[in-house]
């Protein structure tokens, strides 16, 4: 099973977003769909009463088909007990991050808002390495080189702190948000619950770790989870080292992709450096929005309203938590 589809990624989630993994299994006389999320207790009552809304677990995901006969009915009967299930136990919105490879027929018959996010890079694993890069990597990589950039990996978590200290450090030169701060407890929780599924690369220079990578993998394909690099040192590139040692060392092991995912912006800096491991390794990323009641949504959106600095044209979705 895809790492991002089992119940160890899904609880890692759980503290971060604030609310309580579920996994939900239909079957029908035409096969099998799983649907992992995490309902959300919604930050507002009405008339005194609980309600809640449902994300994917971060990166990609959704409702997934295990087994069908005929995808088209099975979907029909997924989609209709599903939003019997949400307005029983009182979720008003449902956000989906569609997986790139694995849900693409949910998202063609999806029942709500369909839209392009944008690309992410995936690797191609099953060709030679050097095929599909560009130049300036393996430039870049000569520098690393020379300039005495030393490689390290870790299976274990032991370097956790090494890794924090540049995650932390890019988080705050690129002012992200506090929901990507992940706390220490987040990252012992995959060291306990994802033994051998995640590999730490680090680059060090005269002993000390100036970037590090966290990388998460299954059977078939890989992701770059996170990572960091020290300020004073992008013009050592130690990141292209880190990345070509984590794709050779993930090929030997069969891996087949190795998604390195988009840009913080669209095409921008980050996108475009991915993309120089990968020329031609784009691939679209969709989200999905359904609101499955709308008249209590948009009381939401006033109540969302009374608390100031609110934008209705935003693009952010459900708009009440904004």
């Amino acid at each position: 099973m895809k790492i991002n589809f089992t119940e160890p990624y899904g609880r890692l989630y759980e503290t971060v977003e604030e609310g309580d993994l579920v996994i939900f299994n239909f079957e029908n006389e035409y096969g099998k769909i799983k649907n992992m999320f995490i309902k959300r207790k919604i930050p507002f009552h009405l008339e005194n009463k609980e309600l809640f809304d449902i994300v994917t677990p971060y990166g990609y995901g959704g409702p997934v088909i295990q087994e069908t006969t005929d995808e088209e009915k099975l979907l029909a009967g997924y989609f209709e007990d599903f939003s019997k299930y949400c307005q029983t136990n009182d979720i008003i919105t449902e956000f989906i991050r569609f997986d790139i490879f694995e849900n693409t027929q949910v998202r063609d018959c999806y029942y709500g808002d369909v839209s392009l996010v944008g690309n992410c890079i995936v690797k191609n694993l099953e060709l030679p390495i050097k095929e599909d890069v560009r130049k300036k990597i393996f430039r870049d990589a000569r520098v690393a080189k020379e300039k005495g950039v030393k490689i390290s990996m870790d299976q274990t978590g032991e370097h956790i702190d090494d890794f924090l200290e540049m995650y932390y450090s890019t988080m705050d030169r690129n002012g992200a948000d506090e929901y990507y701060y992940f706390k220490k407890s987040f990252f012992e929780q995959i060291h306990e619950t994802m033994k051998n599924q995640f590999l730490y690369v680090f680059a060090s220079l005269d002993g000390k770790v100036i970037a590090a990578t966290l990388v998460l993998f299954d059977e078939e394909r890989a992701f770059g989870f996170l990572a960091g690099t020290l300020k004073e040192f992008f013009n050592h590139h130690p990141e292209v080292m880190i990345q070509l040692t984590a794709m050779e060392w993930l090929k030997d092991k069969g891996i087949e992709k190795y998604i390195l995912g988009g840009g913080h912006n669209g095409e921008d800096g980050i996108y475009m450096h991915k993309k120089a491991y990968a020329r031609h390794g784009e691939h679209p990323f969709f989200v999905g929005k359904k609101v499955h009641d709308p008249f209590i949504y948009e009381k939401l959106i006033e109540l969302r309203k009374t608390l100031g600095d609110f934008d209705m044209e935003t693009s952010f979705f459900p708009k009440y938590r904004t």
